[in-house]
C-alpha cells in the first residue's frame, strides 16, 4: 500500500513539474510536445514502399490537371513558446529564467527584459507566473502575438534586490542576443514593484544598453548623476495614486527632473489605483499599448 502511494506521488510530481532546460539557445530542441516526432523504422519502410509503387505507376493527366494548378506547399507556421531555462553566470552562479520565443521569428527581432517583484524571488519559476502581471499575461496569451523575444529572470531569494543581480541579468541579455537574431539597438526593460525599482537601477548600471524603459510602481531618488545617465533614454513610468507600498511621489519627482533636463520622459498616474492593480491597468490596456511602445524603434 505504501509503495503504491509513493509511486502515485512520484507520478504526480513528474506530471506537474515545469520542463526545465539549460541554456535554451536557438538550436535547443526541448524533449516535450514541441519536438517533432521521429518516424519509426516501420513507418519509414512503409513510406518508401508506397513511394516506389506510385513512381512505377503511369498516371495520365487531363488538361484540367495541369501542373500549373499545383500550388507549392506553404511554409509551416512556427508557434510561439514559453520555456523554463537556466544559465550559469559569474555573479549568481545559476540564474533561472523564462524565455518567450515569438511565432515565426524574423531577422533583428526586439528583446524585452522583464524584472519581477518581491514575490517572485526563489528557485521556482512558477512563483513569477502565479501572480497577476506581465509574465502571466504573456504565458496565457492575453497580450496577443508579441513580436519580440522576452526574457524573465528570477532573482534568488538570497539576494535583496535587482541591484544585486544586475551583472547576472546583463550576462543573460548578452547570451540571449548571441543565441538569437536580435536587434541589439532594440532592447527594452520593464518591471513592477521591486522590478520597477530594478528597472531604474539596471538602466543606471547600463545606460547605453536599453532603447527604452518602463518602470511600474518603482522607487527612484532624484540625483544629478542619475538624471545625467538617464536623460537620453525614453522613459514611460506607471504608478497608482493610492499606492501605499511604494508611494508614487519619487517616480513623479524623477520624471519631472528628467523632463526639465530635456529627457524624453512621461508618467501615467492611475487614479485610486493601489500597488497591485497597476500591472493589469498598464499591460492589458490596448489604448496604452505598452508592448508596442517597448518594441517600436520609432518611439
Amino acid at each position: 500500500m505504501k509503495r503504491t502511494v509513493a509511486m502515485l506521488l512520484a507520478a504526480l510530481i513528474t506530471a506537474t513539474a515545469v520542463p526545465f532546460f539549460s541554456g535554451c539557445g536557438k538550436d535547443h530542441t526541448p524533449d516535450t510536445e514541441e519536438s517533432t516526432p521521429k518516424q519509426s523504422k516501420a513507418e519509414t519502410t512503409e513510406h518508401e514502399e508506397y513511394t516506389a509503387s506510385t513512381e512505377q505507376t503511369d498516371i495520365a493527366t487531363t488538361p484540367e490537371e495541369s501542373t500549373e494548378d499545383i500550388k507549392p506547399e506553404e511554409k509551416p507556421t512556427a508557434a510561439s513558446s514559453f520555456r523554463a531555462c537556466s544559465i550559469k553566470t559569474n555573479s549568481l552562479d545559476e540564474l533561472k529564467y523564462w524565455l518567450y520565443t515569438p511565432s515565426d521569428p524574423t531577422e533583428n527581432m526586439p528583446l524585452i527584459v522583464y524584472l519581477h517583484g518581491g514575490s517572485g524571488k526563489g528557485d521556482d519559476l512558477q512563483l513569477i507566473t502565479a501572480v497577476e502581471g506581465f509574465p502571466k499575461y504573456l504565458r496565457d496569451g492575453q497580450l496577443g502575438d508579441v513580436r519580440a523575444y522576452v526574457i524573465i529572470p528570477q532573482l534568488p531569494s538570497s539576494q535583496k534586490g535587482w541591484a544585486n543581480g544586475a551583472s547576472a541579468v546583463y550576462e543573460l541579455i548578452q547570451e540571449t542576443v548571441s543565441n538569437f537574431d536580435i536587434d541589439k539597438e532594440n532592447i527594452s526593460l520593464t518591471g513592477h514593484s521591486m522590478g520597477g525599482t530594478g528597472t531604474w537601477n539596471l538602466a543606471l548600471s547600463y545606460p547605453t544598453l536599453f532603447a527604452r524603459i518602463a518602470p511600474l510602481s518603482g522607487s527612484m531618488r532624484v540625483r544629478p548623476e542619475y538624471i545625467e545617465k538617464l536623460k537620453n533614454i525614453p522613459v514611460w513610468t506607471f504608478v497608482g495614486s493610492a499606492d501605499t507600498i511604494v508611494p508614487p511621489d519619487s517616480s513623479m519627482d524623477f520624471i519631472a527632473a528628467l523632463k526639465e533636463a530635456g529627457g524624453n520622459a512621461k508618467i501615467t498616474v492611475f487614479g485610486d489605483a493601489d500597488h497591485f492593480t497597476v500591472p493589469s491597468l498598464t499591460y492589458l490596456d490596448k489604448n496604452i499599448d505598452l508592448i508596442n511602445w517597448l518594441t517600436n524603434k520609432a518611439n
